[in-house]
Formats: C-alpha cells, sequence, structure tokens
C-alpha cells in the first residue's frame, strides 16, 4: 500500500467503521454523487475525525482502492495453493478467503468491481489492479490437471460454467445476507458449495 496509507490504523474501530460506510457509500454511487455526509453519518463518527485520516474525498476514495487491493493480493498470496493442480478445490479455496473477507468487508469485492476501471486508478494502484489480473488468469490456466475432464469436452468451456457458477452462487448469497441484513450461515453456504462442486465434477469430470 501506498505509504501514506501505512499509519492508518485500520484495527481501529472507528476507523473501521468509515472504512466499511465508505466501501458501501463507493459501491452503490459513482464517485462523483458519494456522500462523505452519508459515510460519517452511517459510521457514526464525526467529520473531523474522517478528515484528521482522509484529507478529502478523493484521498479516502484512494485509501479504498490501494487497501482492496492490498487485502485481495495478500489473500491470493497467502491462500491460494499453487501445488494443488484441480481446478474446483483451487476454486473452493478462493471462495473461503473471499467470504472470509466478505465478513469484514461486506462491501469491498463490490466497489472493486464497481470502480477497478475508474479513470481514477492510474500508477501503484493499476500495477496492482493487473497484478490481481494475472493472478486470477493463472488460477484457472496455470499447472490445471486437465486429464480429469471427459473426452471430447471443451475445456476452456467447461472452466468458464465452474467459474460463473461458482462466482454466482456466492453472489446471490452474498446479496441475500445484504439485503435481509442477515448472519452469514457459513456452515449451511459452504455445504451448498460443496453440492454444486459435486455437481460439476459430475457434469464434467470422467
Amino acid at each position: 500500500m501506498h505509504k501514506k496509507f501505512r499509519d492508518i490504523d485500520v484495527q481501529s474501530d472507528k476507523v473501521n467503521r468509515i472504512i466499511n460506510c465508505a466501501f458501501e457509500e463507493f459501491s452503490k454511487n459513482a464517485f462523483d454523487k458519494a456522500s462523505t455526509n452519508n459515510i460519517v453519518k452511517a459510521a457514526q463518527v464525526s467529520r473531523g475525525l474522517m478528515y484528521h485520516h482522509f484529507k478529502d474525498k478523493q484521498e479516502l476514495f484512494d485509501f479504498l482502492m490501494a487497501f482492496s487491493l492490498t487485502v485481495m493480493l495478500d489473500a491470493f498470496n497467502k491462500n491460494v495453493d499453487w501445488e494443488e493442480i484441480d481446478i474446483l478445490s483451487r476454486i473452493r479455496q478462493t471462495v473461503r478467503f473471499k467470504w472470509d473477507i466478505f465478513q469484514r468487508y461486506p462491501y469491498m469485492l463490490e466497489f472493486c468491481v464497481k470502480h477497478a476501471k475508474s479513470d481514477n486508478i492510474a500508477g501503484e494502484k493499476k500495477i496492482m489492479i493487473d497484478q490481481l489480473k494475472d493472478i486470477r488468469k493463472s488460477l484457472y490456466n496455470e499447472n490445471i490437471d486437465i486429464s480429469v475432464f471427459k473426452e471430447g469436452i471443451d475445456i476452456h468451456m467447461a472452466i468458464d460454467v465452474i467459474r460463473w457458477t461458482i462466482a454466482k452462487y456466492s453472489e446471490e448469497y452474498q446479496q441475500k445476507i445484504i439485503v435481509g441484513n442477515m448472519q452469514p450461515q457459513l456452515e449451511e453456504m459452504f455445504t451448498r458449495l460443496e453440492d454444486y462442486i459435486e455437481f460439476l465434477k459430475e457434469v464434467f469430470y470422467k
């Protein structure tokens, strides 16, 4: 993360509330429509406290992007076993650490998807986005055992279907939690995930 943000105490309860409320505000609005008034109100902190850490909306946005990219890169580097050659097992690993991130920062991933192509992204953050893209590409293509797939199947198409199915399931479950203001039932979620994985194995594997 950029050195100007390294002194921000993300373990502080008040700072963490600002971060999460800012993720939510920016994920629901374009940059110019996002309101710092909404953020401080939702976070239940003073404007003075927010501006103590972030001089303006742009700097807050820059922090959120740098922070989210750092969290995602660290998660991939620490949790993906590149010796695992089964594509479904790799995807299972990514779902688990993304759910850990979701529990801490419910709107982080949505924020990244919405703003990753923003004109405000440049320099170090652009480099980090490119690194994430490279990791994601490697996740689905590098050192994958394709011998497990049934003969005659278009492997690239099969991997796309696998990826889309798991991503859609995770996305719908996350929205169910956010919209319903529910606590995640992770045991239930991962049990259902395993059902999908077994189904996909039956469809595509020998």
